[in-house]
């Protein structure tokens, strides 16, 4: 299994300029849409290690529970850490303020909440279940559009996971080598997971690529740079990329005729298609 990952790149001279208007791959993006200048360059770091962290902790969690070994974990929900100037937030939520709920569904990861946000009309205005201090508040919030076209609406504040409790059978962990940060490794990281549990090789010997966040009842959720991705996945010799639903349409933009994108809803989705590869 292969996992993909998109990262800045420094100035970008003209001759790049032009190939980006030839190339759909190439996506040329101003730095503060990377990296916005609030919250800060370390904040943002620290969210994506603690999402990295979060990821890891629920691909192991469902790995498990897929392989047949019980294990429990539960999220604790998502704390504030801070709000942007410019949210709808300020004056309604609190930095350690703790959302357990939104829309009258449980918040238990900071990967629910996002795709949860996501899937929201940019003119939406959610209901959140906060926890402060010892007082259980229920808030609304109106969201923030989205950063650039094709980005999903904001809330506006910088998260963290609140905690979680993870039991596993027994000692468990993933080495994640250069990936920076970030959730978007779930998906394939559960699946590694599962497949070093169980007998046989899930890849079938294929080269399998993917991406998309984990939640801990098995669905897979949308990521960013998608298109970078499967262009990188097929330039290694990858013949099946797995992509979320939701960048299905931008997978299948860029891909050549070497790769296949499958479009993927939940790991177990994701199971059956590649045991039914080796039955091929």
């Amino acid at each position: 299994f292969s996992r993909v990952r998109v990262t800045p790149a420094p100035p970008i001279p003209a001759g790049e300029w032009v190939l980006e208007q030839i190339d759909p791959p190439i996506k040329i993006a101003p730095p503060e849409v990377v990296v916005p200048k609030t919250p800060t360059p370390q904040e943002q770091a620290r969210r994506g290690y603690q999402q990295l962290d979060e990821s890891e902790a629920t691909a192991m969690a469902v790995g498990l529970q897929l392989a047949g070994y019980r294990n429990s974990m539960v999220g604790k929900g998502v704390q504030v850490m801070s709000i942007l100037p410019d949210s709808h937030a300020n004056g309604v939520l609190q930095a350690g303020d703790v959302i357990t709920g939104m829309n009258g569904k449980p918040v238990a990861t900071t990967a629910d909440l996002i795709e949860m946000v996501g899937a929201q009309s940019p003119d939406a205005t959610v209901t959140l279940m906060v926890q402060r201090g010892s007082s259980e508040l229920q808030v609304s919030v109106p969201l923030m559009a989205p950063v650039s076209p094709g980005d999903t609406p904001r809330i506006g504040i910088a998260i963290q996971s609140a905690g979680f409790e993870f039991k596993p059978p027994f000692p468990i962990s993933i080495t994640t080598e250069k990936i920076n940060g970030g959730p978007s490794a779930g998906l394939m990281f559960t699946l590694t997971v599962y497949n070093l549990l169980t007998p046989g090789d899930l890849s079938g010997g294929h080269r399998i690529a993917g991406t998309g966040t984990i939640n801990l009842d098995g669905t897979v959720g949308p990521i960013g740079g998608v298109r970078q991705k499967v262009f990188a996945a097929e330039a290694v010799g990858a013949k099946y990329f797995l992509c979320p639903v939701e960048n299905y349409a931008d997978a299948v933009s860029v891909a050549g005729n070497n790769i296949n994108v499958v479009k993927i809803a939940t790991v177990q989705q994701a199971l059956d298609f590649l045991q039914g590869l080796q039955q091929q």
